[in-house]
């Protein structure tokens, strides 16, 4: 990721990785507090708040913050 953010920056271009969270799927089971619709939500919250400067950053999406690598 940190190789992508680099070449992307240059085509002015933001990446980030984004945690969808524990998601109520066939993967994540019917025991996971988030549903589809919920996630997606969240991460379209973040992805409108990015800038230039979260190029290359790790975000748990609920929360909106960036985690440490």
């Amino acid at each position: 990721m940190h190789s992508l953010a680099a070449e992307a920056r240059r085509h002015r271009i933001t990446t980030v990785l984004l945690d969808p969270g524990w998601v109520s799927t066939d993967m994540g089971g019917p025991e996971a507090p988030v549903t589809p619709a919920q996630s997606v939500a969240a991460m379209i919250r973040v992805i409108d708040g990015l800038t230039a400067r979260h190029n290359g950053g790790f975000f748990i999406t609920r929360e909106g913050r960036e985690a440490p690598w």
